[in-house]
């Protein structure tokens, strides 16, 4: 779930951009751990507030 004013556009690049980023400059290994901590740390941003 969503924060209501998330801007969906700005979301799905926050997910895409860090992985976008690695797998092009091949800096490191594009693992699935570091592709779920993306994720963790894109929902938890976006999560509602309280």
């Amino acid at each position: 779930q969503l924060r209501p004013d998330a801007d969906p556009r700005i979301a799905l690049e926050l997910l895409i951009a860090p992985l976008t980023h690695r797998w092009l400059l091949r800096t490191l290994p594009l693992t699935h751990a570091y592709a779920d901590t993306i994720v963790d740390y894109a929902l938890g941003g976006l999560a509602p507030r309280p």
